[in-house]
C-alpha cells in the first residue's frame, strides 16, 4: 500500500494535484483503511529484523543447499547448517527454502490418490488398479474410460473416454462383468 502511495502522491491529472491525504480518503472510501500517519510511517521505517536476517541466511543455505548435491531438504539441511556452526531455526530454513524455491529430492514412487479427477472428461473415478472403470454421463448414458492404472499397474498420464458401440468393442471382463450384472440382483443396503 505504501508503494502505491508513493508512486502516485505527486500525480497531477487536470490542473489537480494528488496528494497522501486525498489518496488515503479514496482508499478508505473504497474499504482499503489507511491513515496518511500510517503511510508517514512505514516510509520511515527500515527493513524490520527479519527482512535483515532472511536476507542475510538466503546466500547461506543456497549455497549449502548447492554443495550437499540438492537433495537435502529442509530437516537435513537445517541439521547441516547446524553442525557447521550457524545458529538458525529449522522453520526459518523451511519458510526461506519455499521463498528461495527449493526442496529436496523425494525418492520412492508417488502416492497415488484413491480418488482423483479424470483430466479430460472432469470427473471423479475410482483407481481399482484395472485399467477400465466404468460411470455415466450427465446425460446418463454408461461410458467406459481408462485413467490412470493399466491393465498391469503402470500408471500413464493419458485419459481415453469412449461410449460402447457394439459387445465387440468391450474387453472380455467388461462382457463378463455385464453378464454378472445381468444374472444377479444388487442386495440394497438398509
Amino acid at each position: 500500500m505504501v508503494a502505491f502511495i508513493e508512486d502516485h502522491k505527486n500525480r497531477a491529472d487536470g490542473g489537480l494535484r494528488w496528494g497522501v491525504e486525498s489518496i488515503c480518503e479514496v482508499l478508505t472510501e473504497h474499504g482499503v483503511k489507511i491513515a496518511p500517519s500510517t503511510y508517514y510511517d512505514a516510509r520511515g521505517r527500515g527493513p524490520s529484523s527479519r527482512e535483515v536476517s532472511d536476507e542475510r541466511w538466503k546466500p547461506i543455505i543456497l549455497t549449502t543447499w548447492q554443495q550437499q548435491r540438492r537433495v537435502l531438504g529442509a530437516r537435513k539441511l537445517w541439521l547441516r547448517l547446524r553442525r557447521d556452526g550457524h545458529d538458525i531455526a529449522r522453520c526459518t530454513v523451511e519458510r526461506l527454502m519455499r521463498e528461495l524455491g527449493i526442496a529436496g529430492v523425494i525418492r520412492g514412487n508417488a502416492s497415488v490418490p484413491s480418488i482423483r479427477r479424470c483430466g479430460r472428461a472432469g470427473r471423479l473415478t475410482s483407481s481399482t488398479g484395472t485399467s477400465r472403470g466404468s460411470a455415466r454421463t450427465s446425460s446418463g448414458s454408461p461410458t467406459s474410460h481408462t485413467c490412470g492404472r493399466g491393465p498391469d499397474g503402470s500408471t500413464s498420464r493419458s485419459c481415453s473416454m469412449r461410449t460402447p458401440g457394439s459387445i465387440d468393442d468391450l474387453t472380455p471382463l467388461e462382457v463378463e462383468q455385464l453378464d454378472y450384472a445381468r444374472i444377479e440382483p444388487v442386495e440394497q443396503a438398509g
